[in-house]
């Protein structure tokens, strides 16, 4: 009969069974289909547009590969949203870009105009 009862005299419940319950995931921590395809991507892009007035041949390599990842990225699982719509349009950009710095520099030279933008350039060579 003391069984029953505790310390105070009132009636002793047993406790229920403990049951393990598992935390879910935290939201971030699964891993990003694609996940570094599409920021290389971006990258090489920004890459492109920022080197598309120097460097114009290596923007235009920097573009095409950047345009290679993002289809590496959609392959593996990617979705077109958000870095890897921003790597296409700077992407295009930087091609836009390289390929109206070429053909500055080339109106310069044939026309030869020392006023021009690249005429100290044309002054440099001769």
């Amino acid at each position: 009969m003391n069984d029953q009862y505790n310390e105070n005299g009132e009636n002793r419940q047993e406790e229920p069974e403990r049951v393990y319950i598992p935390y879910p995931p935290n939201p971030g921590s699964e891993p990003v289909p694609g996940g570094g395809f599409g920021t290389t991507a971006l990258i090489f892009s920004i890459l492109s547009v920022l080197l598309s007035g120097c460097l114009a041949p290596i923007s235009i390599v920097l573009s095409i590969l950047s345009f290679v990842w993002l289809r590496r990225y959609r392959e593996a699982g990617g979705d077109a949203r958000g870095s890897s719509v921003a790597a296409a349009l700077l992407a295009g950009l930087g091609i836009v870009f390289a390929v109206l710095t070429v053909i500055l520099i080339a109106v310069a030279f044939i026309t030869k105009d020392p006023n021009s933008i690249y005429g100290y350039l044309y002054q440099l060579e001769a």
